[in-house]
């Protein structure tokens, strides 16, 4: 990244002149200058910028940069701003030792096919996942969440969706993964859509959404086998939709889905980071509470339209619509995430904690991600690699083969 090489070659005003005018105080040539001095103090001789990984974080991103000197290493995450300008430096902890070790799941002993989803010209490509041998017991689509996500859901070195498409197909569970229309047609969409304000959540999620339902009821090998919709995030607060507007699930899966307004959730994440703009993200946000917004007035890179589109489908909407449903529900939380947080698991307790065929966990170690933790989660984390835990794969895949409906049952642990 430019503003690291800059500091670590000594251009401290370059580096400055990067920085946005609301730090530029606390991060002015002379501070930078003593900030890299401390950082490099004892480590000799720098030798290199490493391959910087990004985390979109609501109106930041979180660049994480590897630094090598001769006699050690540590990691910068730089904060930058929708002006593309830098806000925020910090020194990260050293990567997880567990990084890169493959859990038990992830493997190459299952059927893996390229798979095309929904029709020209917005047509999608995807992967099919298959158990390696017999027919499979279940098939479920994954419905990304926010952002322009790949097939894998691709965070820094994490990929979500590959590690549950792999995990249950070691159950004997199918998937079916895509890339999000706003990934694989995002130059497209940048010219079209903007004629006319954006793109629409239907456009965005749920009409991919369903037609991989179609699809994967298609393949030869899901034949009279229950088919279900996974949601993670956004798209958990789209499955309960999902599934009614498909009318033949048989269920669904809400893996860490808020079941707070949406107009909360953005401002509640900002809080909890300690984010200069949450006073700005809070004014925004009471414009889309109140419709007292433009629909092209932007609001954290999306049109004012986009958010009431999607804020008319949250929360309350969401909640009853997955009551409503009379197919089998599973609630997924993770208790250390603080993008959909246990308040929101709350909710979906209150709302579906005493409906037949609903079942509801808790993991009190678990992140957004579903990746095991301690102390505090940050978005750091995702900086490193980490995989959805087996006991998550383990319940989703035994979930999907109880046959017709299920006592209710909600439960917490962490291990």
């Amino acid at each position: 990244m430019t503003f690291v090489r800059h500091l670590s070659q000594g251009r401290y005003a370059e580096a400055a002149g990067m920085v946005d005018d609301s730090v530029k105080a606390q991060m002015n040539t002379n501070v930078l200058k003593g900030v890299w001095t401390n950082i490099s103090e004892g480590k000799g001789e720098f030798r290199n910028v490493g391959t910087p990984t990004v985390t979109n974080l609501v109106m930041y991103k979180w660049v994480l940069v590897p630094c090598e000197w001769v006699n050690g290493r540590i990691r910068l995450r730089v904060v930058v701003n929708s002006q593309r300008k830098v806000v925020g430096l910090f020194v990260v902890p050293p990567a997880l030792k567990s990084a890169g070790v493959r859990p038990p799941y992830l493997h190459t002993e299952v059927t893996i096919r390229d798979i095309t989803v929904g029709k020209a010209p917005w047509s999608l490509p995807g992967t099919l996942t298959l158990p390696k041998s017999g027919k499979p017991k279940g098939g479920v689509v994954l419905v990304h969440g926010s952002g322009p996500n790949d097939r894998d859901e691709t965070l820094g070195p994490n990929k979500p969706f590959r590690d549950l498409a792999l995990g249950l197909a070691e159950k004997g569970i199918a998937t079916l993964r895509y890339d999000k229309r706003t990934y694989a047609h995002k130059l497209v969409l940048a010219s079209k859509l903007a004629l006319k304000g954006g793109i629409t959540v239907d456009e965005e999620v749920v009409d991919d959404a369903l037609a991989g339902l179609n699809v994967l009821r298609a393949q030869p090998e899901l034949a009279n086998v229950p088919v279900y919709v996974l949601g993670h995030s956004v798209g958990a607060i789209l499955a309960p939709e999902i599934a009614a507007k498909d009318g033949k699930v048989a269920g669904a899966v809400l893996l860490a889905g808020p079941a707070r307004p949406m107009e909360d959730v953005m401002v509640d994440q900002l809080t909890y980071l300690d984010s200069p703009d949450v006073g700005q993200v809070r004014q925004q946000m009471e414009g889309i509470r109140k419709h007292t917004l433009k629909p092209d007035d932007k609001v954290m890179s999306a049109p004012a339209a986009y958010w009431y589109d999607l804020c008319g489908r949250d929360a309350e909407v969401a909640v009853k619509t997955a009551a409503g449903l009379n197919c089998r529900i599973l609630v997924v939380q993770g208790g250390r995430d603080y993008q959909s947080t246990t308040d929101d698991f709350k909710l979906w307790q209150a709302a579906l904690g005493k409906r037949p065929k609903a079942t509801l966990k808790l993991f009190e170690d678990l992140n957004h991600l579903f990746a095991a933790g301690e102390g505090k989660a940050t978005p750091d984390e995702y900086n490193d690699e980490t995989h959805v835990d087996a006991r998550v794969i383990d319940l989703i895949a035994a979930w999907c083969v109880e046959p017709g409906g299920v006592t209710t049952r909600t439960s917490t642990g962490s291990r």
